[in-house]
């Protein structure tokens, strides 16, 4: 007889400001967004992914920057607009 056995990786982000360890994120899927009061707007971060697969974590992959945009971008849409 033939057995299967589905392991269904997860994932770390690690995120750094330079060399600083900001935070961690897990997650099931391979994605993830900035949020909360962890990052600060305009600034440049590198993540750094590893696969996490029955309790052992990979080797972190190569860094990834990405920059955050200065500052929030809040519009109401137009047809909410002169509304009571």
């Amino acid at each position: 007889m033939l057995f299967y056995i589905i392991i269904k990786p997860s994932y770390r982000f690690n995120i750094y400001n330079g060399n600083t360890l900001v935070t961690s994120i897990d997650r099931t899927v391979p994605y993830f967004r900035f949020q909360g009061n962890t990052f600060a707007y305009g600034a440049t971060y590198q993540v750094k992914i590893q696969v996490v697969q029955n309790g052992v974590y990979g080797v972190e992959g190569e860094p990834c920057s990405v920059t955050l945009e200065s500052s929030p971008t809040i519009k109401l849409q137009n047809a909410y607009c002169g509304i009571m």
